[in-house]
């Protein structure tokens, strides 16, 4: 096994040791590169922050940021129930091991895909048919379904550490294969949002213009809810279902502090992401080799991106019209 080129590396000197390796890459292909595990935490973050922030535009924009909040908590009982199906029908160890039996990606997201429609319909249904408020329903359905996550992760495995990194992720633990997961999840959303960019439009702006143009408003609100649910799903086990939504909606209000243009606020917002992940692994690895700190890279993060909105609100007084 190859040591870690960025091993002992402080912040600037990581960045110096990725351009290296990003010219090394071209000199020798992708064949011949091996990825150290910073670079793999960089790419996976980067592309779970380009996700979440195409995503979370349309979710500001559309004041569903609550309901995107329960979806990621409610996947949790999905992921769970596709390892104990994955268990049940191709292993047989006396304790279920999150951690080694790997139920394949479409799995995983077909079980991201049923919490999300099971939590949408269970908050529409105390809506719309025991005339509840919105936000009392999802918070009943959100605290429900992420209880029966918890029990059930907490009653087959004996193994405190899986289920805090179910929850709050661990950067640490990913794979090739999360790499893989997350690009496609990425290209799925790329390609959705390139297709259907003006229904997404349409029915963000002016929903009742939009249902004279026979463009389903609830149709793309459920495809929105899916495409969160997904999202979720690649980025469990990087950013865990707790810090997921800070993915989903910062980068977004950042973006929306600046501009006006939908266009321009979605690639800002994706930039936003992108730089943060960057910045977020660096100082991770900074904090590991001089201070010999290990730190939540997902949590730095989350952190530096709440510090940005920060400073937008100071710099910029009122959001742009």
């Amino acid at each position: 096994m190859t040591q870690n080129p960025y091993w002992g590396s402080d912040f600037f000197s990581f960045f110096a040791i990725l351009f290296s390796r990003v010219q090394e890459f071209f000199v020798l292909g992708p064949s011949q590169m091996q990825l150290a595990s910073d670079e793999l935490q960089l790419f996976v973050l980067t592309l779970i922050s380009i996700s979440s922030a195409l995503i979370g535009t349309f979710l500001v924009l559309r004041k569903m940021a609550m309901l995107a909040n329960a979806l990621s908590h409610t996947i949790l009982p999905g992921v769970v129930f596709a390892y104990l199906g994955y268990h049940y029908f191709y292993a047989s160890p006396n304790e279920i091991d999150f951690s080694h039996l790997l139920p394949s990606d479409s799995l995983l997201v077909v079980a991201g895909l049923a919490s999300g429609l099971v939590t949408a319909y269970l908050t529409q249904t105390l809506v719309q048919h025991l005339h509840q408020a919105e936000d009392a329903s999802i918070g009943m359905v959100f605290t429900f379904l992420f209880a029966i996550g918890i029990i059930l992760v907490t009653a087959f495995t004996k193994s405190s550490h899986v289920g805090a990194e179910l929850l709050m992720g661990n950067v640490d633990a990913l794979h090739r294969a999360d790499l893989s997961l997350i690009f496609w999840i990425f290209v799925a959303n790329l390609t959705i949002f390139a297709l259907l960019w003006r229904p997404f439009f349409v029915s963000t702006f002016d929903p009742l213009f939009s249902s004279m143009c026979g463009i389903s408003n609830a149709a793309i609100g459920y495809l929105l809810m899916g495409q969160v649910a997904v999202c979720a799903i690649g980025a469990f086990r990087a950013v865990g279902v707790l810090l997921f939504l800070a993915f989903l909606v910062t980068p977004p209000l950042i973006a929306r502090k600046c501009t006006h243009n939908l266009k321009v606020m979605a690639g800002f917002a994706c930039l936003v992401g992108a730089l943060s992940s960057l910045i977020g692994v660096a100082f991770s690895r900074h904090l590991l080799s001089v201070y010999a700190l290990p730190c939540s890279t997902s949590g730095l993060i989350v952190t530096l991106l709440a510090i940005v909105y920060g400073f937008s609100l100071a710099i910029i007084s009122r959001p742009r019209a």
